[in-house]
């Protein structure tokens, strides 16, 4: 069988087709997540969700034409962004993503809005969490009118491939969210109400990967998981005794675990089959890489030159490292 993998990225979407029993990449295709909105907040991060279910149908769409039949679809993107549901499944507000900075802005009493919650509840959390979002936009009066629920972009994407509602959230994504017992696998009512906020517009999680609906096409569509666990999911073969290293715009170190472990610098996120993913996440991975790119593409644009994009240019320059006569040196900083 052929089966077709969709990740919503935060500065990409990607679409995979690969063989079912050799797990042998058939086909690939990678567009930029160009839905991003400008805003005069410097804080704040958004993007467009319609331009993203825009594109990713035609990503889907072309890659069933070229490769039917397609037995099933699995979808995966970036976690802990949210946006906000009408009764009728469809988006009443931007997706606020990951890099939203709301969440770090002073409450009450010196303490961000992030930090209050994390001491009311005893919840880690930190800003660009959604229910850390959810509740900077609860008491400053964002929450759109007609709002019922809060879904994920990836599990708006799948309810938009199958039709549905009304989101299914699996634990994977649940636990980015916050305000979610990883143990248990739900969502503590107690803690959310603490804060004021109410329960029912936090999705429904599944510990299962269940088939959320069917396209246009009648290919079932799994409910959509976390990108970092996807990762794992995909790159390790011995996951028992293996760390796995991510770069995306981000960056994760990650590993297997049966028991739950927290610190400051660890976070247990839930995995499948009642396993859990350890990792040290970093908020800067290849985002470095796309700042530079930004610099050199504003350069070339304010010498009159006309640029898309500098990567080519800046992967060609990079191959010929080993060729450099004096030594390369790198430093981490901005």
């Amino acid at each position: 069988m052929k089966l077709l993998g969709l990740d919503i990225g935060t500065t990409s979407i990607c679409v995979d087709v690969i063989d079912s029993e050799t797990g042998e990449v058939i086909a690939t295709s990678n567009v930029p997540n160009s839905s991003f909105i400008h805003t005069a907040k410097p804080y704040e991060k958004i993007q467009d969700p319609a331009r993203i279910v825009t594109v990713a149908e035609h990503a889907v769409e072309a890659m069933i034409t070229k490769h039917s039949p397609i037995a099933a679809i699995g979808i995966s993107g970036q976690m802990h962004g949210i946006l906000y549901l009408n009764a009728e499944g469809n988006a009443v507000s931007p997706l606020y993503i990951w890099q939203d900075g709301r969440g770090d802005l002073e409450y009450k009493d010196g303490k961000s809005y992030a930090e209050y919650m994390s001491e009311q509840t005893g919840c880690n959390l930190a800003t660009g969490f959604g229910a850390v979002t959810h509740f900077y936009n609860s008491n400053n009066s964002l929450v759109p009118e007609g709002t019922v629920r809060l879904s994920t972009i990836h599990d708006y994407v799948g309810m938009k491939l199958t039709g549905g509602k009304e989101p299914i959230t699996h634990v994977s994504d649940a636990a980015s969210l916050g305000l979610f017992n990883v143990e248990e696998g739900v969502f503590d009512v107690a803690a959310i109400e603490k804060l004021g906020l109410i329960p029912s517009f936090f999705p429904k999680a599944t510990g299962g990967f269940d088939i959320i609906g069917k396209t246009k096409h009648g290919i079932p569509v799994a409910v959509a998981i976390g990108d970092n666990q996807a990762s794992f999911m995909g790159s390790v073969r011995e996951a028992e005794s293996s760390i796995l290293v991510n770069v995306g715009t981000g960056g994760q170190v990650s590993m297997m675990t049966d028991k739950p472990f927290n610190n400051q610098y660890i976070e247990t996120r839930p995995y499948a089959d009642g396993k859990y993913l350890l990792v040290g996440p970093a908020l800067c991975g290849g985002r470095a890489y796309a700042i530079l790119e930004r610099l050199f593409r504003t350069i070339v644009i304010l010498a009159e030159g006309e640029v898309n994009t500098m990567y080519p240019v800046m992967d060609k320059l990079s191959e010929g490292y080993r060729t450099l006569t004096n030594k390369l040196e790198v430093s981490t900083l901005f």
